[in-house]
């Protein structure tokens, strides 16, 4: 499990060091299929509160210096990481992201819940 993130990491760096990458986290952990987040998964610790986008609920976790949230793409069966330094961080790159393809309207539809 601690591959992805160590290989994210590098690769986000590597992004950073040539101008194509503002910030670390910046860099999500995309197109994860379900036995990979199976072994990521044992690498961290479920939270007991949720991120919430139009009545879906975005499971949180926590890892080493890091909060996830955790999107399931139901219709391709895979998952995708959403990461931050800390809920309102977190918070504020899940609405960012959920704009940008057009799921809500504005950052205020993204909250915690829990």
């Amino acid at each position: 499990g601690h591959e992805v993130f160590t290989l994210r990491h590098q690769v986000a760096e590597a992004l950073i060091s040539d101008h194509r990458l503002m910030t670390n986290l910046n860099l999500r952990v995309d197109r994860l299929m379900p036995d990979s987040w199976e072994r990521i998964k044992s690498n961290l610790t479920k939270l007991d509160r949720d991120m919430v986008y139009e009545g879906i609920k975005l499971p949180m976790y926590k890892g080493e210096n890091v909060v996830i949230a955790l999107e399931y793409r139901s219709a391709e069966d895979r998952y995708s990481l959403f990461l931050g330094q800390n809920d309102e961080d977190l918070c504020q790159r899940v609405a960012s992201d959920l704009m940008r393809r057009g799921y809500i309207d504005t950052p205020r539809a993204v909250y915690i819940q829990g």
